[in-house]
């Protein structure tokens, strides 16, 4: 199977006669483990890089299980990636094993570790108020590391009015359910906001309705903010006297604030509309955007937040909300000369938690009927490409505290290993073991679809900026693929350089580990 290594342009000679078996890769790596953000139950994705790894699956940040009793573990599964990449690697897929906290009998109050706030009239609030409109915006997955700052910015696009070759108005870049500001650039008082049919602008909706004698389309905005029921026909503004039309959109934009490096997001031009669409008929709203289900598998995996509302039918509706919270937030005055920050809102999304630590179960999956998509080592049965799987991090505390998870965790992976056949499981040794402890526990392995490594090895944590001892099948895997590609599948990679440590510099590998 030839690999690209670098852009270029290749010949590769094809053959028409029936091929015999061909090859597969042998570098493409899974691992399974909990993560401090990203999708639980959607389809992996093929990560290539580290940076990639962290814009989905979250920052490099220790993990708070809440049934940890306080101690906070180190972050394996970052770890693990990251020594992937430096050792080698060049694919890896993820599937991320999330515990979620069980409710209380008494208080039947399920907590599914999301981050969430809620927008009312009256400002921001962790909770609801029953029988009242709000907007609510919540981390898209659980994890500690959805707690972020969420900006709604109300923002004014240039003015699309001009003229045609007839001098006529007409307007450019505008669709259906738009909502305007309409009005002249030299008004002769302050405007006020909401705007009063008194000022010189007002805020419309815009519609399209056809000419009764030719059927052509004429442009038609339904008053908001002025006189119910009035309405202003775009033939009947004047260009010669600087009226204009300025579309109003919604910018949001989000900042993690448990990573120290994280940066800002931003999107831009998003309809206030719920049913907005363009001319070719695909949604553009910014509650289509980040809905629950958003309109493809890459944004459900990278979009952090997902923002519904309740009770908002009407682009009307939702600018008129917003005017409310917004004043009432900050107490200014809205007008067309405010800024971007004085039509702002800031909402802090907490609440969300790392659940408690994942058992056997959550690393087993499910692959129910009804569900769309499979999770834990189920997830990987439908991706042919891996290779190589490891699970970096289960077997912490194998000998105390994880004794009944950890095996069980192995034999899984094994299991998983065996029945796709030409996969190998990579096994960790426990952390803190003794050699009689790595004895007995490789005792309870056999099976030649599986690797066992040990001791476990020493790096500097860039988060602690101590030396701590990870998990080697992060390290081994990366290996693994770096001797494939830098040589070939034949050769055994033992006796390899171990880049990364700081106490190890070389990893003795079992030589059996073919396909």
């Amino acid at each position: 199977m030839p690999e690209y290594l670098a852009p270029g342009v290749y010949i590769e000679e094809v053959s028409y006669r029936s091929k015999s078996i061909e090859g597969v890769g042998t570098t493409t790596t899974g691992f399974i483990g909990p993560t401090r953000f990203g999708p639980v139950n959607i389809e992996p994705d093929v990560i290539t890089s580290l940076a990639e790894f962290e814009r989905i699956y979250g920052d490099r940040q220790q993990f708070l299980f809440a049934d940890s009793g306080g101690k906070k573990m180190h972050n394996y599964m970052w770890h693990a990636v990251r020594a992937f990449f430096e050792e080698g690697g060049k694919r890896l897929y993820i599937s991320r094993t999330f515990n979620a906290i069980q409710p209380d009998p008494e208080v039947d109050d399920f907590d599914d570790g999301r981050a969430d706030a809620y927008l009312l009239s009256t400002g921001v609030s962790q909770t609801p108020v029953v029988g009242s409109d709000y907007i609510r915006v919540s981390a898209r997955f659980p994890g500690t590391a959805g707690r972020q700052r969420v900006w709604l910015t109300l923002r004014l696009g240039q003015s699309i009015l001009s003229k045609d070759e007839f001098d006529e108005p007409k307007v450019g870049g505008l669709f259906e359910g738009d909502i305007v500001l309409i009005g002249n650039v030299t008004p002769t008082s302050p405007p006020t906001s909401p705007p009063t049919s008194t000022t010189d602008y007002e805020f419309f909706q815009a519609r399209i309705e056809r000419d009764s004698q030719t059927g052509e389309p004429l442009w038609r905005f339904d008053s908001i903010t002025g006189s119910p029921g009035a309405v202003i026909n775009l033939e009947d503004l004047s260009v010669d006297e600087a009226d204009e039309i300025r579309i109003i959109t919604l910018a949001v934009t989000t900042l993690a604030i448990e990573d120290p490096d994280a940066v800002q997001q931003t999107w831009d031009s998003l309809a206030l509309h719920p049913d907005h669409k363009t001319f070719g008929g695909l949604p553009d709203s910014v509650f289509t955007k980040f809905a629950e289900e958003p309109a493809s598998l890459a944004e459900a995996r990278r979009l952090p937040i997902v923002i519904e509302n309740n009770g908002l039918e009407t682009g009307s509706d939702v600018l008129n909300f917003l005017f409310t919270a917004i004043g009432t937030l900050r107490g200014e005055v809205l007008d067309s000369a405010a800024t971007d920050d004085d039509r702002s809102i800031e909402m802090l999304l907490d609440g969300g938690n790392d659940g408690n630590r994942p058992t056997a179960r959550e690393y087993e999956g499910t692959a129910e009927d009804d569900e769309p998509f499979k999770t834990g080592l189920k997830s990987f049965e439908d991706i042919e490409d891996i290779s190589i799987v490891a699970a970096p991090g289960s077997t912490f505390g194998y000998s105390n505290g994880y004794s009944l998870q950890a095996p069980t965790i192995i034999n899984l992976l094994i299991s998983h290993a065996e029945r796709m056949r030409y996969r190998i499981a990579v096994i960790d040794s426990g952390n803190g073991q003794t050699i009689a402890d790595v004895r007995a526990m490789k005792a309870k392995i056999d099976s030649k679809y599986a690797a066992f490594y040990y001791p476990w090895v020493k790096v500097l944590d860039p988060v602690t900026q101590q030396e701590i001892v990870l998990p080697p099948s992060g390290f081994v895997s990366g290996i693994y693929a770096r001797n494939d590609v830098e040589r070939a599948v034949y050769k055994a990679p033992a006796n390899e350089v171990v880049r990364l440590p700081s106490g190890l510099k070389k990893l003795s590998i079992k030589p059996s580990r073919r396909f």
